[in-house]
């Protein structure tokens, strides 16, 4: 790339007299002939005059050079977003000063991300993502292990960062010799991943930060901004890690599968780069190969981060696999959920009889019929105290069984779509039924004892149970639409007392959202944020936590987007069938309308649902 300007030659070999004459001075050429001991400098015209010969000038000089990167460099800034490789010192200093002065401009305009922010999005995660998804994992979320001294909740974070750095065969050193492998780039390329995984955690979270703006007073424009500027840098990133094979990749590549587009996107810069679809199909390749390599090799000295998942005592090779096997039923229940909200074909585990014959499926049904039905169910009795561990326990076992519904759902989906025979169809429905049977008794009845207790628990506890019935709600709505699309009335009528039921419960499990709050605060990382001392003294913008509804905290809203649009089915068969009158439509549609208006509204997702839903209510309103 050529030079734009080069700054001038400065010339060290005139003295002060010979540069204000502009002639030439020859006391470098004396200083060389001379013995140095000596020190005599003098140029002939200096000595001839009999006077000094100064060099006062590069005092000054020497002191303030050019130097266009202290005044382009913006200030190191608290955020973990790296500046751009253009912008490095090297690179600056070649300007010359009208040019640096523009480039200066230019520089400044650009806002960096607020650090603040930043701190908001990583709060927002671990206390919506991770405290769902964390329990999901964790000792009495995944029904293929059985590990009572395991966590209640296993960060995604750390089980990712643990499963990485004990897989020795990944993609980042993979036919490499250790002895020619640079260890320093190691590092560079490990820190890299982290700083991809950071940037994907605040696109995702970013949507939520409008929840501070009342508080905190940041402004919409500022808040739009900062969405827009991490999903785009998020979306660069992915690129790299589709091809970087790692746990934290697999993290990172979810994540963005489940952010939706910022307002003020184009459909033509939506469509110019990676697409959620690809992110998914790219975790399901990834894991597979992950779970291929048996170069396994663990390193002892770092064994007391394994150890901190499991019981002491247990073999760290065993405990390794359980944490393995744990983020492979990640990705089973990614893959199971996408099926179906998605109205796509199931990639990782197999389709149309997938619940009847895959061995992930049989042993989610023997852990549902086994240790939910006939153990647990003897166990968790009417005198048995309702303790948090116990309250996790049953929610835990209610989402186990919501995504074998789910599950059965997206295979008799799939097998209607296809066209396949009538006993498949039948053997898919039957298992259907058998997890609905399940659900019903005893999951539904431990869940009713559950929720008498929910404002006495952790609201954590109270996020998880709102959104296992939203989502079992959701899921039966899913099965009326597609029974009802493909010309199946038989099958519906045989669960119409079903349908009815969750026609009337979903209103119930919305307005629990709606009036239940959950507070986030971020007091607790306060001390590395760094801000004014005026505003941390006038506005106290560190210690003022946020309380929301539960659907304006809801990780997942996409779903609360989907089953909106499908109450409006529930309406019309409530006034059609249930015989529900105009006065209770008009409330039912109040709460639909609230459930939308507390969602984070800068993505296309929800103003997409938004004007679903006008539509759809001002059609109703004319047949009224």
């Amino acid at each position: 790339m050529p030079k734009l300007a080069t700054q001038k030659r400065t010339q060290f070999s005139s003295c002060d007299a010979c540069r204000r004459s502009r002639v030439a001075c020859d006391a470098s050429k004396h200083r060389r002939q001379l013995d140095r001991s000596k020190r005599s400098e003098s140029c002939s015209r200096c000595s001839a005059k009999k006077r000094p010969c100064t060099f006062e000038w590069m005092k000054h000089a020497k002191g303030d050079p050019l130097n266009v990167a202290q005044t382009v460099t913006p200030p190191p800034s608290t955020s973990t977003i790296p500046e751009p490789s253009h912008l490095e010192q090297t690179h600056i200093s070649r300007f010359s000063a009208p040019q640096a002065e523009q480039f200066q401009t230019f520089t400044l305009q650009k806002k960096p991300l607020d650090p603040l922010m930043a701190k908001w999005c990583d709060r927002f995660f671990r206390n919506g993502f991770e405290a769902v998804f964390g329990t999901m994992v964790g000792r009495y979320g995944c029904p293929m292990i059985d590990d009572m001294g395991a966590k209640i909740n296993i960060p995604s974070r750390q089980l990712v960062n643990t499963l990485d750095t004990y897989l020795k065969g990944n993609s980042e050193n993979e036919n490499v010799a250790p002895a020619v492998q640079n260890q320093d780039q190691k590092h560079l390329k490990d820190a890299q991943l982290d700083q991809f995984l950071d940037s994907t955690i605040r696109a995702y979270t970013a949507r939520w930060l409008s929840l501070t703006s009342q508080t905190h007073g940041y402004e919409t424009m500022e808040i739009e901004h900062f969405i827009r500027q991490s999903w785009r840098k998020a979306r660069r990133n992915m690129h790299r890690l589709v091809n970087r094979v790692s746990y934290r990749s697999i993290l990172a590549l979810y994540l963005f599968s489940q952010t939706p587009t910022p307002i003020g996107i184009t459909e033509e810069e939506e469509q110019d780069g990676i697409s959620r679809a690809l992110c998914l199909q790219s975790i399901y390749m990834q894991i597979q190969e992950l779970r291929q390599r048996h170069n396994r090799q663990f390193s002892y000295a770092n064994e007391e981060l394994i150890i901190s998942f499991s019981e002491p005592g247990k073999d760290i090779a065993q405990t390794y696999i359980d944490l393995e096997t744990r983020a492979y039923w990640a990705v089973v229940m990614w893959d199971t959920s996408n099926s179906l909200t998605s109205s796509c074909r199931t990639s990782f585990t197999s389709g149309l009889k997938g619940a009847c014959s895959e061995p992930t499926w049989k042993i989610v049904f023997s852990y549902l019929v086994i240790s939910v039905k006939i153990n647990d169910g003897a166990c968790w009795k009417k005198d048995v105290e309702m303790t948090e561990e116990n309250a996790s326990r049953i929610i835990s076992a209610a989402e186990i069984c919501k995504l074998y519904i789910w599950k059965n759902i997206a295979s008799l989906k799939e097998a209607l779509r296809e066209g396949v025979e009538e006993q498949e169809v039948l053997e898919v429905w039957h298992q259907l039924v058998c997890g609905l049977m399940i659900f019903k008794s005893p999951i539904r009845t431990l869940l009713g004892r559950c929720e008498r207790r929910l404002q006495f628990l952790d609201q954590s506890i109270k996020l998880r149970w709102y959104m296992v019935s939203l989502q079992y709600h959701l899921g039966i709505l899913m099965l009326a639409e597609i029974l009802e699309n493909t010309g199946r009335i038989e099958l519906l009528k045989k669960q119409l007392e079903l349908v009815k039921d969750t026609d009337h419960e979903c209103f119930n499990v919305l307005k629990f959202g709606l009036e239940n709050t959950y507070t986030i605060c971020l007091a607790t990382d306060s001390k590395s944020v760094t801000v004014s001392a005026k505003d941390a003294t006038t506005t106290g913008v560190l210690q003022r936590p946020i309380t929301v509804c539960l659907i304006a905290c809801d990780p997942f809203p996409h779903y609360v987007v989907r089953i909106v649009q499908l109450m409006h089915r529930s309406m019309d068969r409530g006034m059609y069938q249930w015989d529900w009158n105009v006065n209770s439509l008009c409330d039912l549609s109040s709460i639909l309308e609230e459930a939308l208006g507390v969602l984070p509204q800068d993505s296309k997702d929800v103003q997409a649902g938004r004007m679903y839903f006008n539509n759809r209510a001002f059609q109703q309103q004319r047949r009224r």
